[in-house]
């Protein structure tokens, strides 16, 4: 990040990296969330009593209800993990738009330690 006299240097491509990362992680959650919305049926519990079917309501309700449930936990997950890797985007871009500003003899994003 920084070099001996050489004052403060942003690893540009390394945080794109990271981000990138980031935003597999959120593809796959969002996956999840779209499988979980579908419904999880608890195949199990195929008897028609009433003990039954209120226990497989009570499974359903867990997996995709509001309160609690795993699609809404999901949901938390996918968008605080959607704002970060907007503000990091914002970030790096400001970090090539001062870089490209304090050098403008430079091409952005080149190596100006040297």
């Amino acid at each position: 990040m920084t070099g001996p006299g050489n004052g403060f240097h942003v690893d540009i491509e390394a945080l794109q990296g990271a981000v990138n990362k980031l935003e597999t992680q959120r593809d796959n959650i969002e996956s999840l969330m779209r499988k979980s919305e579908q419904g999880i049926k608890p195949g199990e519990l195929v008897a028609n009593d009433q003990t039954t079917s209120q226990a497989r309501k009570a499974i359903e309700d867990v997996a995709i209800g509001h309160d609690g449930s795993l699609t809404t936990a999901l949901r938390g997950l996918y968008d605080e993990l959607r704002g970060k890797i907007d503000t990091y985007w914002a970030t790096i871009k400001q970090y090539q738009q001062d870089d490209a500003e304090a050098m403008p003899n430079q091409v952005p994003g080149e190596d100006r330690r040297a």
